[in-house]
């Protein structure tokens, strides 16, 4: 195992275990995450912290798996991965208002494609398929989140944004 699937390991053992220090360790402190929810990224390891803790907050259960890892060499990578999880908690917006829970289970998929700095941690996180978070809630009542020009749902009701796929599942 290379060092990048290493990181990849750990960041995806500490969001499983909601724990945010560990989290936010493994990123540099002016790492970059570009995520599809936001409008622009997330700059600095506080706020990708704060990502973090917003999703652990709507989405108590929420797990991160590893499908699949491809490292181009021990600083650079690319993840498939799948999050799942009950919309329990509020959630809140890029706009910062706070999403009422809808109780609807969501399963995410997307790819997370990582550089790590010469000291190992991770420096940016171009990420895509989250964005299909959001259109699971586009039709819960007190949503103002509506799809931009690059979401769009095939005929599952599956999200696509930018290329990747999130499908949004309820139950």
């Amino acid at each position: 195992m290379g060092k990048y699937q290493e990181i990849s390991r750990k960041a995806a053992d500490s969001f499983n275990k909601h724990d945010l220090d560990a989290l936010a360790k493994l990123y540099a402190e002016d790492a970059v995450a570009y995520d599809p929810m936001y409008p622009e990224p997330l700059r600095g390891r506080a706020a990708i912290r704060k990502d973090a803790a917003t999703f652990f907050r709507g989405f108590p259960d929420i797990h991160y798996e590893v499908i699949t890892t491809l490292e181009k060499d021990d600083r650079n990578g690319a993840d498939e991965i799948q999050m799942t999880g009950t919309h329990t908690g509020p959630l809140e917006t890029p706009t910062g208002q706070d999403l009422p829970p809808t109780n609807r289970r969501v399963q995410l998929k997307g790819g997370a494609f990582t550089r790590l700095n010469e000291r190992g941690e991770i420096a940016s996180r171009p990420f895509a398929g989250r964005h299909g978070v959001h259109s699971v809630f586009g039709g819960a009542q007190g949503s103002r989140i509506t799809p931009d020009r690059n979401h769009h749902h095939d005929s599952r009701g599956a999200v696509s944004w930018g290329g990747a796929l999130a499908d949004g599942v309820s139950s």
